[in-house]
């Protein structure tokens, strides 16, 4: 069985011309999907996977 899993990769925060906080953003991209958020950071920062928004 194949399992497939719509995520959005592509955000702006209020940093650029968004109009959340990237705290904001993180947040919502973990509630909507966690597993994926927690893996993304872990690659973008070289740490392990870790649990963020108090999840």
């Amino acid at each position: 069985m194949t399992l497939l899993m719509r995520i959005d990769l592509h955000s702006h925060s209020n940093a650029s011309d968004g109009t959340d906080s990237p705290a904001e953003v993180v947040r919502q991209a973990h509630e909507e999907s966690p597993e994926v958020c927690e893996r993304l950071i872990a690659e973008a920062t070289g740490a392990e996977p870790i649990s963020v928004a108090g999840g």
